[in-house]
């Protein structure tokens, strides 16, 4: 996952985040995420329901440092997919066919 965020995601500042952006909490690793919806952080907990929260109102195993990156485009997303998954190519009919 670290390789993907450095090579994949733009950090932009909470400041500069905008609707969509990805919002990454860590601890001693990526322990959760979500992204900005309506000035706010939604995310889903476990097997529970979408939540919108603020920033910080997460739990505390969550992690204590809170970092923003621009959202990542489907076809962005896709490509790093393949890239980093071997066989991407034997599932991708499948994510076409929702489309």
């Amino acid at each position: 996952m670290q390789s993907l965020i450095e090579l994949l995601l733009q950090e932009v500042g909470p400041e500069q985040a905008e609707e969509g952006d990805h919002v990454l909490y860590f601890g001693q690793q990526l322990e959760h995420a979500g992204k900005v919806c309506a000035g706010m952080v939604e995310s889903k907990w476990g097997k529970g329901h979408l939540w919108q929260h603020g920033v910080y109102e997460v739990p505390q195993r969550y992690g204590d440092i809170v970092r923003f990156f621009r959202q990542v485009s489907r076809e962005d997303a896709i490509a790093a997919f393949r890239e980093f998954y071997p066989y991407g190519d034997l599932i991708m009919p499948v994510i076409r066919a929702t489309e």
